[in-house]
């Protein structure tokens, strides 16, 4: 499942176009979604996320604790992602989109201003605690708004950092550096995927149960 699949990458991730992913990515700098890429699952980056008319789709299960592939057979440490788990997006330093982008899921930025989410036409709410968009199906949430949503952005960035720190610490991988980054083409078994570069690829197929 999804849910099950962690991706942890020290660059950035690249997901050309109309690429497909399943599952968390864990990165951390930048993830680009170009034109007609998808994912189903959720983007947790420590600097940006950007779409190009890009399709994220991801279940909110609050506070969920994760099991990466291998701890099905194995009883390895869970990935938690904490309240950042709650977000299909979530960044530090903003969210771009250009295209009719869809996300369907919570999406938020933090320590940055709303003003780092860019084309999404923002409507705030009456609250003043979130914004909405017709291009995103959920909340969405800046460190700006009114109290008490700085203060749930502080603790989802810092659980996302915990999570990546778990991730990156992970010292038996099953797969490390895969292709030097370059995955184009290759069909992936379950298991647990680090690599200490930027990651890119169009076409990916997942071996094995990835419905989410």
């Amino acid at each position: 499942k999804a849910e099950n699949i962690f991706w942890q990458v020290a660059g950035s991730t690249t997901l050309h176009t109309t690429a497909h992913m399943e599952g968390t990515i864990l990165c951390a700098t930048a993830i680009v979604f170009q034109t007609g890429s998808s994912l189903n699952g959720k983007a947790l980056a420590q600097t940006e996320v950007t779409l190009d008319a890009a399709t994220i789709v991801t279940k909110k299960e609050s506070r969920r604790r994760a099991l990466a592939p291998r701890q099905l057979d194995e009883a390895l440490p869970v990935v938690d992602l904490g309240t950042a788990g709650d977000f299909a997006i979530l960044t530090k330093t903003g969210v771009t989109t250009t295209g009719v982008t869809s996300v369907t899921g919570d999406m938020g930025t933090s320590p940055i201003a709303a003003t780092a989410l860019t084309g999404f036409d923002l409507t705030m709410h009456s609250s003043t605690t979130y914004s909405t968009s017709d291009l995103v199906t959920g909340q969405i949430f800046a460190a700006s708004y009114t109290s008490p949503t700085p203060s749930k952005m502080t603790t989802a960035i810092s659980d996302m950092e915990t999570a990546y720190t778990d991730a990156a610490g992970r010292v038996d991988p099953d797969y490390l550096n895969l292709g030097a980054g370059i995955i184009e083409g290759m069909t992936l078994a379950p298991g647990l995927y680090k690599w200490g570069s930027s990651v890119g690829f169009t076409n990916l197929k997942f071996k094995g149960n990835c419905v989410g």
